[in-house]
């Protein structure tokens, strides 16, 4: 069991440093990037379907107009 605690805090490091690049580049805002942070953090606390369910807000949001432009990573 610890080594499955070992990899899911390594694959947390992986996304928010993978997401602190992103916020540096300007594809996402530095909220966008606190709102990733705080889910990464609380990750242990929540059941899966409120994990996937907080995931897929955060997806949808870059989504929406006015979420990420694609073509030069700005709003």
């Amino acid at each position: 069991m610890a080594d499955l605690y070992a990899e899911l805090q390594q694959a947390k490091i992986k996304l928010i440093s993978a997401y602190d690049r992103l916020r540096e580049a300007g594809v996402i805002t530095p909220e966008q990037y606190q709102s990733i942070c705080d889910l990464m953090d609380n990750l242990d606390e929540m059941s899966a379907e409120e994990a996937t369910a907080r995931l897929q807000e955060w997806v949808a949001e870059l989504q929406r107009p006015g979420g990420v432009d694609r073509s030069d990573g700005r709003r």
